[in-house]
């Protein structure tokens, strides 16, 4: 897969950026939103397959995490409606890179974004490399495209990354209640 060019990046957060003010607009959390939180988690899901909850996946993989320094202080001092633009523009380009990268998004909690890279290799130097790249690369996109864009959309946001790799072996499993699991 070709890497993500920069053009490609700001198309994608304009779209970004439009829906999160079209949720601002509508205060909802909208079926077409629930379907695409549903969709992102859905990859991981698949690997694990239709398993019964207990059940468990291992496999050697290397985990990036991305996480925003000072979003408490952040939350602080911006408006409510310009984090929510911020943070929809933010979390759902770290998904895109990770994707662009081979990876898998695994959650999108709070101010985060946790992936994991190496489905597709089989030697750890070369999953190692991979999220590494992927981890330059979401920092790339944060300071070089993505706070500029909120610039220049008057969301007086500027977002500061820090990314974290580890590898070794994971353990994926369905956790939950019959219905109702992760």
């Amino acid at each position: 897969m070709a890497p993500i060019t920069r053009t490609a990046l700001r198309a994608f957060l304009a779209v970004q950026h439009r829906l999160a003010l079209d949720g601002l607009a509508a205060e909802t959390e909208g079926p077409e939103k629930i379907a695409r939180a549903e969709q992102v988690q859905k990859s991981v899901g698949e690997r694990l397959g239709r398993s019964r909850i207990g059940a468990c996946h291992r496999e050697e993989l290397a985990v990036v995490s991305l996480d925003v320094r000072g979003s408490s202080v952040l939350a602080a001092r911006h408006k409510r409606e310009d984090m929510f633009v911020a943070f929809h523009c933010l979390l759902p380009i770290a998904a895109c890179v990770i994707r662009q990268h081979n990876g898998e998004v695994v959650g999108l909690r709070g101010d985060g974004v946790l992936g994991v890279v190496g489905f597709e290799q089989k030697y750890v130097d070369a999953m190692v490399r991979s999220a590494y790249e992927l981890g330059m690369t979401l920092i790339e996109a944060t300071t070089d495209v993505l706070n500029p864009f909120l610039t220049e959309k008057s969301v007086p946001i500027e977002f500061a990354v820090g990314v974290g790799v580890d590898s070794g072996h994971v353990t994926m499993t369905k956790i939950g209640l019959e219905g109702n699991s992760e």
